[in-house]
């Protein structure tokens, strides 16, 4: 038994999406020394649920609603910031797919209720004078029942 489902969780979602984004990398963390046009990883996470307790020495079931973060980055050379944004938006569009169409998670992690995603943000901008660059942002909600 875990104590989060956090890490199983995104140890999954890496095997789920790496198939369906390939060939952009999809990583557990992030990697500083990853030079990639095109990058998907997941960052941190925060995970408020309800404390353990026990009941005639068994560990009673819990709920834990963490919320994790992935993250898109794309680089362009020669390129507008519109057009990195665009091909951030393309694969942002895979991953979200890949979550709506299974919310379950298709039990790949036990106890894992619910998969979605919330919030989006999107950053696009110049990265140097001839490298457009967008990062995206997104949050996914992950309901599990903790045993």
């Amino acid at each position: 038994m875990a104590g989060t489902n956090v890490t199983g969780f995104k140890a999954a979602a890496v095997e789920l999406l790496a198939p369906i984004l390939y060939p952009v990398p999809v990583e557990f963390a992030y990697n500083a020394n990853r030079a990639e046009r095109e990058y998907v990883y997941f960052g941190h996470a925060t995970a408020p649920r309800t404390p353990m307790t026990f009941r005639a020495a068994q560990r009673l079931p819990r709920q834990e609603e963490a919320t994790i973060f992935l993250f898109i980055q794309v680089r362009m050379k020669t390129a507008e910031p519109a057009d990195a944004e665009a091909r951030a938006a393309e694969i942002f569009q895979q991953v979200e797919e890949a979550f709506a169409t299974d919310p379950n998670f298709g039990e790949r992690v036990p106890g894992v209720m619910a998969v979605w995603g919330s919030d989006l943000e999107i950053k696009s901008f110049w990265l140097d004078d001839t490298t457009a660059a967008s990062d995206f942002m997104y949050q996914l909600t992950v309901q599990s029942r903790l045993v």
